[in-house]
């Protein structure tokens, strides 16, 4: 795991068990913990991020709930493991949460990985463009960034040293499939962009201000890409 702030942690990114697991945060609220996605699923990512947590001296303290980007199988393909062995809530943005409830191996983009999600209840479903979703040792805000899939969304981690972006997928390929929408998708790129953060991490790799301005404005000049 790293530590990227006072009381945030990357414990999960790809290569570490799967390379297509996206990169999970942990949040240290003081009296439970949050997740920022869960990876896969497969055997031994939740196993990973629960030593992680050991490891951390975090064991004593329950992940009260789980935050979904968006609810493609890499990102959220856990949840049913922390719902079901810690209880967590899952929190996931309207836009995606029938998908996950459901799970829809479509647009949960399963049916690549020739598997199955499974369905888990959502317990808060995010609403509206943007809000404040904790406060205690951080406060972590959210932004909706659709396109990628309806329901796509950026969290905003506000830790004591640094404020981190958490993104996902949002600036990631389109399908028809999952009900991708480009003009949704340029209107994000706009909403992340005015983000003033020390990190942005995708599911892909956590970058700092100046790399990420510059994957920013490749990723403007290349344009949306469906697939």
């Amino acid at each position: 795991m790293i530590k990227m702030g006072r009381y945030v942690y990357r414990v999960l990114e790809p290569g570490v068990v799967y390379p297509f697991d996206a990169v999970s945060i942990l949040i240290d609220q003081g009296d439970s913990l949050l997740l920022i996605d869960t990876g896969s699923g497969f055997p031994g990512v939740y196993e990973h991020i629960n030593t992680s947590i050991i490891q951390l001296g975090l064991a004593g303290k329950p992940v009260k709930k789980v935050y979904n980007t968006h609810c493609h199988i890499n990102n959220a393909g856990g949840d049913y493991l922390f719902h079901r062995l810690n209880s967590s809530i899952i929190a996931v943005h309207e836009g995606d949460a029938i998908a996950v409830m459901e799970g829809d191996n479509i647009l949960t983009d399963s049916d690549r990985y020739n598997t199955d999600f499974h369905p888990v209840p959502v317990g808060h479903i995010l609403k509206g463009d943007r809000g404040v979703l904790e406060k205690a040792n951080i406060i972590l805000e959210y932004l909706y960034t659709p396109g990628h899939t309806p329901g796509s969304t950026t969290y905003i981690v506000r830790d004591p040293i640094r404020t981190i972006a958490v993104i996902g997928d949002a600036l990631g390929s389109l399908s028809r499939k999952w009900k991708s929408s480009e003009d949704e998708w340029w209107n994000s790129v706009e909403k992340i962009s005015s983000i003033n953060a020390e990190v942005y991490c995708t599911s892909v790799k956590c970058y700092n201000k100046q790399e990420f301005g510059e994957f920013l404005e490749k990723v403007k000049n290349e344009g949306a890409v469906w697939i």
